[in-house]
């Protein structure tokens, strides 16, 4: 008989709409074509004793056919209607309720996401035991967008399965997750759980899990013990980073504490070659009335815990310097300058070609070094100074 109502259906002539005969059979009226449903092979997926085509819940699940639908959201090869796990949570279908918790249109049992926080379920219902719930708020975490009550929404906190810090906790149940002692919620930037976490340094790393979020090379940790802003690069303003002033030992919280000179700082990537940039030293007043002054630039050898050649430093010509003719130059390296007590005298500085990288991405991102400003007939006056480094091991080459 459905053979013969089928092939009616394409024959030529006769009489009536035509639409309605080239429409598929739906004997259950499920919305699926019987063919789709399998009528001719006679599938009973429920093992009802009803097929299919003619079955208005073909899987048994509870769920009325013309209500799962032909999709296949957990990519299984069954569709929604064939599924008794439609969305793969290793919950069945039966056994969800038919609720939308997170109002996207989507039956939670079909929905792969119930919370919409861009984790699938099946990763936040974890193995199968007793559904987890990290925050202790009565919700369960593939219910609840924020697991660990940061005000950060579960998806915006790394992959899946990232644990920053290494402590053995996801971000998404880590209350600190990246370990500097400011908790998430602190770092988050506001308490909506729909924007974006807070990245004070733009450099796609949001605050919670930024170690150095203001880019001042002071990590995050160590701010709250030095008294300094974490989000302030400069917190007193003076014009030298937090992280120089920590490293070349004065007061990054007193304005009137500041480095004896401009501090040099070089951007450097492997394979670049940094701008050079000006050094401006100011002679002390008991210094020679009239000297020849030499400027050496060394940095700390971690190894060895030594000294090495770090740059190049020749005069340079700066209008806020004294203008003094260059006496000689020793090397490619040495320069020396006239001078008098109370002048103000400029190298250019660059670094030394033996300044090497290695590669490894950890490490400092400030590696030290030493200026000697030597003055014919005086003690040599020291000050340090820093070059900047990306995040890496610095090696120095022979």
């Amino acid at each position: 008989m459905l053979l013969t109502v089928l092939a009616g259906c394409h024959g030529a002539g006769g009489s009536g709409d035509a639409g309605a005969r080239s429409r598929p059979s739906d004997a259950d009226g499920d919305g699926i074509a019987d063919l789709e449903e399998g009528a001719f092979e006679g599938t009973d997926t429920d093992r009802d004793g009803v097929p299919d085509y003619l079955d208005e819940d073909s899987d048994g699940d509870g769920y009325a056919d013309r209500v799962e639908g032909t999709a296949d959201p957990d990519l299984d090869g069954l569709p929604n209607y064939r599924d008794l796990d439609s969305d793969r949570d290793g919950v069945p279908d039966a056994d969800e309720p038919a609720e939308d918790h997170d109002g996207d249109g989507l039956l939670d049992p079909h929905d792969l996401d119930d919370d919409d926080d861009r984790i699938p379920d099946y990763e936040e219902r974890g193995d199968g035991g007793e559904v987890p719930d990290h925050d202790g708020d009565g919700e369960p975490d593939h219910r609840d967008p924020d697991s660990d009550d940061d005000t950060i929404l579960d998806g915006d906190e790394g992959s899946w399965r990232a644990d920053t810090d290494d402590d053995g906790a996801l971000n998404r149940f880590d209350p600190d997750a990246d370990g500097d002692g400011f908790s998430d919620a602190e770092e988050a930037g506001d308490d909506d759980l729909w924007t974006l976490p807070l990245d004070t340094d733009f450099d796609e790393v949001p605050d919670f899990l930024d170690l150095d979020s203001d880019d001042d090379d002071l990590p995050d940790a160590d701010e709250r013990t030095r008294g300094t802003h974490r989000l302030l690069a400069d917190t007193d303003r003076d014009g030298e980073p937090d992280g120089v002033e920590a490293q070349v030992g004065t007061d990054p919280t007193d304005a009137a504490d500041r480095p004896p000179f401009d501090t040099p700082v070089f951007p450097m990537d492997r394979g670049a070659t940094p701008t050079p940039r000006v050094l401006r030293v100011t002679l002390p007043d008991d210094a020679p009335s009239a000297a020849r002054v030499h400027l050496v630039v060394e940095a700390i050898d971690p190894e060895a815990a030594g000294w090495l050649d770090a740059g190049q430093a020749t005069p340079a010509a700066d209008p806020r310097c004294a203008a003094r003719a260059v006496t000689s130059v020793v090397t490619a390296d040495d320069g020396y300058l006239d001078a008098a007590a109370g002048d103000t005298l400029c190298w250019r500085l660059a670094p030394s070609p033996n300044l090497e990288l290695d590669g490894v991405p950890s490490g400092p991102r400030f590696f030290q070094s030493r200026l000697t400003v030597v003055v014919e007939g005086g003690a040599p006056r020291e000050g340090r100074a820093l070059f900047r480094l990306p995040a890496m091991e610095v090696a120095i080459g022979p």
